[in-house]
């Protein structure tokens, strides 16, 4: 099974680590993100993107964890099925100040554009 949600947020750390690294790129700055679940479905997605931008509320996808911390199965891979019963938790999380937050396609699929 491929989790787009853990591939993507581990891509983008990587992204940032080199943005951050390089001083030139932008200096005095640090750039952080928010990880946020849209639980693979569009409508979340936009919703949670949408409050984000006019309302500038952000909830935190599990912070502070590893990825081993969040496989609670065991097995090596980390799905919304080994998070959701911790959701209600971490989406008591709100953070300031505001993120950026890019938009990309549908979870279903590792053809995913962004």
């Amino acid at each position: 099974k491929w989790d787009a949600g853990i591939s993507m947020k581990i891509g983008g750390e990587i992204m940032l680590e080199e943005i951050n690294a390089n001083p030139s790129l932008l200096p005095g700055y640090e750039i952080k993100t928010v990880w946020q679940d849209s639980l693979c479905d569009k409508d979340t997605g936009q919703k949670t993107f949408l409050r984000n931008v006019f309302d500038q509320r952000y909830t935190a996808f599990a912070p502070g964890r590893s990825l081993n911390e969040l496989d609670a199965d065991g097995d090596g891979v980390v799905t919304t099925a080994d998070v959701h019963p911790m959701s209600e938790i971490w989406n008591s999380s709100l953070v300031s100040p505001k993120p950026v937050g890019i938009v990309g396609g549908s979870c279903s699929s590792p053809k995913m554009g962004v």
